[in-house]
């Protein structure tokens, strides 16, 4: 493994010669006991995670609220979440913590967007 990788791995980046810290994205599931919508998570979160731009996080422990002030106190940038209209029409929504701000993406279009806001 290069140096590069090794750094990726361990939550840093590079980008026209800089390095930087890498911030953790969340992929987190309506309802975490619905085995569709948890499988779908895990896909999209293996699928963002291939792309080597940063930790990926799964977070599976109920009420969505809860979550998203969880992840606003620790900086998680962007949280994706996965629910039925994920199964029903292919798509997700992104929060952005900063905004606070929420928009529904098709599935097809959630790695490029990933790739745009880092």
């Amino acid at each position: 493994m290069g140096q590069l990788e090794d750094l990726q791995n361990k939550g840093f980046g590079s980008h026209g010669g800089q390095t930087y810290v890498v911030e953790d994205r969340d992929i987190i599931p309506l309802k975490k006991n619905d085995e569709k919508i948890v499988a779908k998570a895990k896909e999209i979160k293996n699928k963002l995670q291939s792309l080597g731009l940063g930790r990926v996080l799964f977070e599976n422990s109920g009420n969505i609220g809860k979550n998203y002030r969880r992840h606003d106190e620790i900086g998680t940038p962007i949280c994706i979440t996965i629910d039925f209209e994920t199964l029903e029409e292919e798509t997700v929504t992104i929060r952005d913590r900063d905004t606070m701000s929420q928009k529904r993406v098709s599935i097809t279009d959630v790695e490029e967007v990933f790739k745009n806001l880092f």
